[in-house]
């Protein structure tokens, strides 16, 4: 324990040296907050200077907590998100922020499908919302959030048996957001400024597994209705006994076994 103790001190001064060689205290606290080896000496940082360091933003208008959610920095996260609650309850703040792209930090860890972050966030008040940009007095819309599932994380280097893991993994972690995407009324067939539903791009870029669970979650709502015997339910009346077996046999078969897991309806 002593010896984990030391390390941690002697990291702890090393990153702190190695970051003042860095332009200005918004590139140290961005260094630290996209690694999680770096938890220990973010926390010092933060401790040591200006807690008003939580919402500055860099040249491209991220704060620490935007990058630490796009590289999946559950534990910087969590710091990121206690210090600017104890500090002038900040939190609001860091949440709302958008970069240059229109991302808050939830969109960065939807994007990048940290679906661990993502709760976090979620539990801290974060709102999932479409991606837009203000331009002037006028804001305009980028693209609605179930289109944040489609981005291609790059995995080519890895050897042929990890990469085919890690995909597993990445679906995984898509199919929990999109659970959580349901859960908060968030539409998956919301289009895109040329008309376009993420169902409809994932089909067209040739991502069968993405496209399977995108079609089970929009009929959804008619297998709810059918289970719970919901007559006056539209979605009852839309889809037929049929095509809700259709369904679920299109989503069985699109997905490895291990892969699929029990859904919990929505509370009435």
């Amino acid at each position: 324990m002593a010896l984990k103790q030391i390390l941690l001190i002697l990291l702890t001064l090393f990153s702190v040296k190695y970051s003042f060689g860095m332009d200005s205290e918004e590139s140290r606290i961005c260094f630290f907050a996209g690694h999680d080896f770096y938890n220990p000496s973010l926390q010092t940082y933060l401790s040591n200077t200006n807690p008003n360091l939580l919402t500055t933003i860099n040249d491209a208008q991220e704060t620490a907590l935007h990058i630490a959610a796009a590289y999946g920095c559950k534990n910087n996260v969590k710091t990121l998100l206690d210090y600017a609650q104890k500090n002038d309850n900040s939190v609001d703040i860091l949440l709302q922020q958008r970069n240059k792209h229109g991302f808050t930090p939830l969109h960065n860890a939807m994007k990048y499908a940290h679906h661990t972050i993502v709760q976090q966030l979620l539990t801290a008040g974060a709102k999932i919302t479409c991606i837009y940009k203000k331009i002037g007095n006028r804001t305009r819309e980028i693209m609605p959030a179930s289109h944040l599932l489609l981005h291609e994380i790059p995995i080519h280097n890895q050897e042929r048996k990890k990469r085919e893991l890690t995909l597993k993994q990445l679906l995984h972690q898509k199919k929990q957001i999109l659970e959580e995407l349901y859960t908060q009324n968030i539409s998956l067939m919301s289009k895109d400024k040329k008309g376009r539903t993420a169902l409809q791009l994932a089909e067209r870029k040739d991502m069968p597994e993405l496209a399977a669970l995108l079609r089970f979650y929009k009929k959804l709502p008619a297998v709810e209705a059918f289970l719970t015997c919901k007559q006056n339910n539209h979605y009852f009346q839309k889809y037929t006994p049929a095509d809700i077996l259709n369904l679920i046999c299109e989503f069985v078969l699109a997905l490895p076994l291990h892969e699929i897991t029990t859904l919990k309806p929505k509370s009435n």
